[in-house]
């Protein structure tokens, strides 16, 4: 029995540390892209790549805890702090190499500094449960849609609209502040808040479904 929940809490780890660096890719070619539009389209081969392969991401799985059983939330939490170590690694990565250079990626990461860093705490809170909401409908939709040209194209349109509208995700979030400033009260505090946003925006949904089937 221990053996086996070490070897879920392995795999979960190894699937969201995977889910983490695909988010920071998006990160990356948003930070070095000068046009906006395109930048946000780019950034859905991160969320669209998790979901081919089946990884493990905290916005795309904490709309479910509605109708899973208990372990699942354990599984979710486990899934956060894997994903904060693939967006942390990657941030390390790219600390190493000439992107940091680049004016594009300098200006932009300056920009999201000046943005994140400066909001206040209700804010970032408020643009978490936005960000949550358009996740929760790309994933949501990736598995419901029956055509795959449809799954596609809601997942992008689920990612540009929270990328080009700036709403908060607490995976991309862990990257950008990687690169910005790693290790602070301040830091945990931002990105434990937009968790929080993005958790309730990920619940809203279901949670209405729930009561409006308890209305009928």
């Amino acid at each position: 029995m221990g053996k086996m929940l070490l070897k879920n809490i392995c795999r979960t780890l190894l699937n969201a540390f995977l889910a983490g660096m695909m988010i920071s890719l998006g990160g990356i070619v948003y930070l070095t892209t000068d046009n906006k539009i395109l930048g946000a389209f780019l950034f859905s081969i991160g969320l669209l790549t998790i979901l081919l392969y089946g990884y493990d991401l905290f916005t795309g799985k904490v709309g479910y805890l509605l109708e899973k059983k208990a372990d699942f939330l354990f599984e979710t939490i486990i899934t956060w702090f894997g994903n904060l170590l693939g967006a942390y690694a990657m941030g390390g990565l790219v600390r190493l190499t000439r992107l940091n250079e680049l004016e594009t990626f300098k200006s932009t990461l300056l920009t999201i500094e000046a943005t994140k860093f400066h909001d206040n705490y209700l804010s970032l809170l408020v643009m978490g449960f936005f960000c949550g909401i358009c996740i929760y409908f790309a994933v949501n939709s990736y598995k419901k849609a029956e055509q795959p040209i449809a799954r596609f194209l809601l997942v992008i349109m689920g990612v540009m609209v929270f990328v080009v509208c700036g709403f908060e995700h607490c995976v991309a979030d862990m990257f950008y502040f990687s690169l910005i400033n790693p290790f602070s009260g301040d830091t945990v505090g931002r990105l434990l808040t937009i968790t929080l946003g993005n958790t309730l925006g990920g619940l809203i949904i279901p949670t209405l479904r729930l009561l409006r089937g308890k209305l009928r």
